[in-house]
């Protein structure tokens, strides 16, 4: 699913990504609670290292096996 080569360059692009959503609010204005890209920013940003941290562990399992 992930190499050791591109998941950390994900986690630093979804940061990235994530980091924009409030910027993108503001430009938005009120139309859509803040919350929203809140919460959407953090989910951008930890979903990937999340990812990234199930699919190793899995594979730790599997050379254990």
């Amino acid at each position: 699913m992930l190499s050791k080569r591109t998941g950390p360059i994900l986690i630093l692009l979804s940061a990235m990504l994530g980091s924009l959503f409030p910027i993108i609010g503001k430009l938005i204005g009120t139309t859509i609670p803040p919350l929203f890209f809140a919460g959407g920013s953090v989910l951008i940003s930890t979903l990937p290292a999340l990812l990234l941290l199930l699919h190793r562990r899995r594979d730790t399992l599997e050379r254990i096996r």
